[in-house]
């Protein structure tokens, strides 16, 4: 009666187990015939209890045959079964044996897996997308592990160093770095590990497989796990070569182009250049004469004889200065930018501008603030802007009715970031027509004008982080506006 009674309990424990559970739960004998099931196979199978009862195990899967003895063992496997439509659908099935009454017994337990395996099918191709992403991006990526060697570079990377990717992998990030640029990229690495940055951005040159140079920006990150442990570098290399090359023959095509224009800009003050230089030039002439009649004399005197040279040298220097000026403008020359000094280079562009302005019967009057921050600029393109926008103030006062004709050139710190250089006349102005085309290439109200000036020189103060615009004045005439960023302290020099 215990026996009885302990197999009762164990039968009512099965029945309680076999029915709570969401996997289906069949039991069958050693032909394989299904003797009970629980309420889970008729959800999972699509048959009822009773149609499922009586029936063979490899009805329902199919891989479970006792002819092919795949019920023998017990391990965790993936088959395939077939509900009650025909469909198949994977499951994750376990078996266990057990005896009774001298019979063997089988006991499976079928999990359906379609969920697990479309999810695992989904995130395949997910994984399969992202890598075909990252291996067709058209910017280098590599991963890097923490020793500092390439675990994967995707193709872009591999032909901006001409290398295959399996020449890269396993191989060490400073084997290709430009010597000069391994201290500080191991240097940002560093910070990452010690999480004092989250990512770094810097220009890193890389030492192709030919030996040249290629520069790139780099931009790298660290990942790391779930509990925080750094796993690995990832980072992305933009090869700069072609945009370099375009942006250097970008850069001399606008300096031929600035310097066609101020050719222009001086052909046009050519009268008024040869005048000024003329006058210098005579009077030399004239105290040269003086001093000779001087020497011819029987009554030298050396102190009249000293003031004629003394003039001479003067006007000697007078000329030298219109010529330097014009050479400074003239030459052809690669735009180099320096620390300038604005005041002293407003004077000097406004002296040579004097000479046209001579001719314009026009007077120019200055006034610039004391102790001006200096600006990073190209001086000979910027004396370029200075000067095309003098020239435009004169042409907008030619019109008798333009009295006085008067510029005011001014320089002032705006919020000691900007330093504003302003050309005020008091002109005829420029109507709503002429506003939207006024920055447009080769549009001038001039009938000699080549159109190039003022987009030049908008040009110029874009490539100089500055800005050119105008204001109406509220009396009568224009004000142009030059802004660029000033600089405090010392910096070096930039090509």
């Amino acid at each position: 009666m215990a026996v009885e009674q302990r197999l009762l309990d164990l039968e009512a424990q099965f029945a309680v187990v076999s029915e709570i559970t969401i996997d289906a739960v069949f039991v069958f004998d050693e032909r394989g015939q299904i003797n009970r099931c629980n309420r889970a196979s008729e959800q999972i199978f699509g048959y009822r209890v009773e149609e499922i009862e009586g029936t063979r195990i490899d009805r329902l899967i199919p891989e479970l045959s006792i002819e092919k003895r795949a019920i023998d063992s017990a391990s965790q496997r993936d088959l395939l079964a077939r509900d009650n439509t025909g469909r198949e659908f994977p499951v994750r099935v376990v078996v266990g044996h057990y005896s009774m009454a001298g019979q063997t017994r089988h006991v499976a337990i079928a999990h359906d897996i379609s969920a697990l395996k479309s999810a695992e099918a989904e995130l395949r191709q997910r994984e399969d997308l992202l890598r075909q992403t990252i291996q067709h991006a058209p910017t280098g990526i590599a991963t890097v592990d923490l020793e500092g060697r390439f675990i994967s570079v995707n193709h872009a990377f591999c032909s901006m160093l001409g290398y295959r990717a399996g020449e890269l992998i396993g191989r060490s990030v400073n084997s290709v770095t430009h010597p000069d640029d391994v201290e500080m990229a191991d240097q940002r690495l560093r910070q990452l590990r010690q999480d004092e940055i989250n990512e770094y951005e810097m220009r890193k040159r890389y030492i192709r497989k030919d030996g040249s140079i290629v520069e790139s920006f780099m931009n790298a990150c660290l990942i790391r796990d779930a509990k925080g442990s750094p796993v690995m570098y990832v980072g992305q290399a933009e090869d700069l070569t072609e945009r370099l090359d375009r942006e250097r023959q970008l850069k001399d095509s606008q300096d031929r182009l600035a310097h066609v224009t101020r050719l222009h800009t001086l052909g046009e003050m050519a009268t008024g250049i040869a005048h000024e230089i003329n006058q210098p030039l005579t009077a030399i002439s004239t105290y040269a004469h003086a001093g000779q009649r001087l020497l011819e004399s029987d009554s030298l005197d050396r102190e009249e004889l000293q003031g004629a040279l003394g003039k001479i040298s003067t006007q000697a220097g007078r000329a030298g200065d219109v010529i330097r000026r014009l050479r400074n403008l003239v030459r052809t020359h690669s735009s180099a930018r320096t620390l300038v000094e604005i005041e002293s280079l407003v004077r000097e562009i406004v002296e040579l501008a004097e000479v046209d302005a001579k001719s314009h019967d026009v007077t120019i009057q200055v006034d610039l603030q004391q102790a001006l921050p200096r600006v990073l600029a190209d001086p000979v393109q910027l004396q370029q802007v200075v000067l095309n926008l003098l020239r435009n103030a004169m042409e907008a006062m030619a019109a008798p009715h333009c009295a006085p004709r008067t510029i005011l050139v001014s320089a002032r710190s705006v919020d000691e970031d900007y330093v504003e250089i302003a050309v005020r006349d008091r002109g005829i102005g420029i109507s709503s027509d002429v506003e939207r085309q006024l920055f447009k290439t080769f549009y001038s109200t001039k009938k000699s004008g080549l159109g190039m000036g003022l987009p030049i020189s908008r040009s110029i103060l874009d490539a100089h982080g500055g800005h050119l615009g105008f204001t109406r004045n509220e009396d009568r005439g224009t004000t142009f506006r030059i802004s660029l960023p000033a600089v405090s302290g010392d910096i070096d020099d930039e090509e």
